[in-house]
């Protein structure tokens, strides 16, 4: 029996610490669901109201591949705030 678990590790172990926040801008979302498509993370669903929305942050790996990809400009990867990384 073979069990996966979802863990992401750094270079030399520990756990994975994002240095950056996504954030989805509503505004200028045009609900094209690209960002669903391509995050290899799956951070990104569809609604049952039909918005996209960031419903699983902490799954997020640092790619950035949806604010790449994204058609409208959406997405942001801010940096976190230096006090927050470690």
């Amino acid at each position: 029996m073979h069990s996966q678990r979802n863990v992401n590790y750094r270079l030399g172990g520990g756990e994975w610490v994002p240095w950056f926040i996504n954030t989805l801008e509503q505004n200028l979302c045009t609900q094209c669901c690209t960002c669903v498509r391509v995050c290899p993370a799956q951070v990104f669903k569809r609604t049952v109201k039909g918005t996209v929305e960031p419903t699983n942050r902490n799954n997020c790996i640092g790619c950035t591949v949806c604010s790449h990809q994204c058609p409208a400009g959406a997405i942001v990867c801010a940096a976190l705030p230096a006090e927050t990384q470690p």
